[in-house]
């Protein structure tokens, strides 16, 4: 069975390292994510998703543009056995800043990804790549948090 995997929601919830990440701030960050993680393959009805969790981090170049890669790992896909995936993505992050503390912004990438299973029954791995996308909005509450 080959698998065609796909990361469907970028649902960020990043804890920023930096103080009061917004769109003035240039250089690195890093931070943390939660992400849904979504599954199907091209021959039959397997279609699940998962959450994940992990790490990103990124370069800011300018108050627009930026890059940004992570690593993650998901929860089961399925509640019979341990089927997982483990991804690493990269992607260019574009910005758009209304005022100094609120920021949307944008962020379609690529994952490389291994789904695995350790049960003792199923001992296989599928690796491939993906897209991903990402949305939303950073809020500056004060100086030190974001």
């Amino acid at each position: 069975m080959k698998l065609h995997s796909l990361l469907t929601a970028g649902i960020l919830l990043a804890a920023a390292t930096t103080p009061a990440f917004a769109a003035k701030d240039l250089g690195f960050y890093l931070g943390g994510q939660v992400n849904n993680t979504a599954i199907e393959d091209n021959i039959g009805t397997f279609d699940e998703s998962a959450i994940g969790f992990g790490v990103y981090g990124g370069y800011n170049f300018n108050d627009s543009f930026g890059i940004e890669a992570s690593i993650f790992a998901t929860d089961s896909f399925v509640d019979e056995m341990d089927f997982r995936m483990a991804a690493m993505t990269i992607s260019p992050v574009v910005r758009h800043a209304f005022t100094d503390s609120v920021m949307a912004y944008l962020k379609p990438g690529l994952v490389v990804n291994r789904t695995y299973s350790d049960d003792d029954d199923v001992d296989e791995s599928y690796q491939g790549t993906g897209w991903l996308f990402g949305a939303g909005v950073d809020v500056t509450l004060t100086q030190s948090l974001a």
